[in-house]
């Protein structure tokens, strides 16, 4: 589960552009002016922006940017609020009441390899489980796009970049939602997920080299084939992290675009396939089209 969260978390970066598969034009369906999509790599580094073809030409036409939540204009304490109670266990289900000490000891060391330093997950005890898993899915995503900072985020620094330009900034869903959507399974269950990476510790970084591979590419056919053939992809977390989100993006944005051409940047996971938004959108009658070099 936490690895279809990281994308909503390669090896070495090539010296060409990524290919244009990830900036997509709307039009058509009544629209004056074309809207884009853009998929974003949540853990992928700024220079994407640069390195994508047509993105900031993108960026400088539209007049909104629209991002899965609006991160620049959400208050830090109130985030800060909000996210607190997601991650803090009762005092009945502490980490060192969840596992065992021999559990937390391999928890520690995994996380020491990507860290570079010592880490002692006995000093997170009050932290639930889910709050161990987005961190070890940070110090992976650290490892396989070197270039990331987790200061530097692609999806805010877009946003940043359009509010700068005296552009308007708004998400496809309120932040409260959204760590519902990735913080909201049982204890028990994020328990299970963190020991299950843990144990598969070397496939879980291959795969995350796979997909940052897929993205630097632009392959959005092998972004879909890692997410949906992973055998933890089971059809109930697809429907809760993905297709859900991605039917409610669709049905807002046709009147979001009628009433200014909009980038819409969300996580490259939710373009492709077909309950994808690109195909959502295209169902509606709009024209997809990708976006090549001028």
């Amino acid at each position: 589960m936490k690895r279809i969260a990281s994308l909503i978390v390669g090896i070495a970066f090539t010296a060409m552009a990524a290919n244009a598969q990830l900036l997509w034009k709307v039009e058509g369906n009544g629209l004056k002016s074309p809207s884009y999509i853009f998929g974003t790599h949540h853990v992928a580094p700024n220079d994407m922006i640069n390195r994508v073809s047509g993105l900031t030409d993108a960026l400088e036409e539209v007049q909104a940017v629209y991002g899965e939540v609006n991160m620049v204009d959400i208050n830090p304490m109130e985030m800060q609020q909000m996210v607190m109670p997601r991650v803090m266990a009762p005092a009945d289900s502490t980490l060192s009441a969840m596992f065992t000490p021999s559990q937390l000891d391999s928890i520690s060391a995994v996380m020491t390899t990507y860290a570079g330093q010592p880490v002692d997950v006995a000093q997170m005890n009050m932290f639930k489980p889910i709050m161990l898993s987005t961190q070890l899915a940070m110090l992976r995503s650290m490892k396989v796009f070197p270039g990331f900072t987790p200061d530097g985020q692609l999806d805010t620094s877009i946003q940043n970049m359009a509010k700068a330009a005296g552009k308007d900034v708004d998400g496809l869903e309120t932040f409260e939602y959204q760590l519902g959507v990735l913080y909201g399974s049982s204890i028990s269950e994020q328990a299970a997920d963190l020991m299950t990476e843990i144990r598969n510790d070397s496939i879980e970084v291959e795969k995350a080299s796979q997909l940052a591979n897929a993205y630097l590419k632009g392959d959005l056919d092998a972004l879909s084939s890692i997410i949906f053939d992973d055998p933890e992809s089971t059809p109930d977390k697809l429907e809760k992290l993905l297709l859900v989100r991605n039917r409610n993006w669709a049905s807002q944005l046709p009147a979001i675009m009628a009433a200014k051409p909009v980038l819409v940047a969300v996580g490259c996971g939710h373009l492709p396939g077909k309950e994808g938004v690109l195909k959502l959108l295209e169902d509606q009658g709009f024209t997809i089209t990708p976006v090549t070099a001028k």
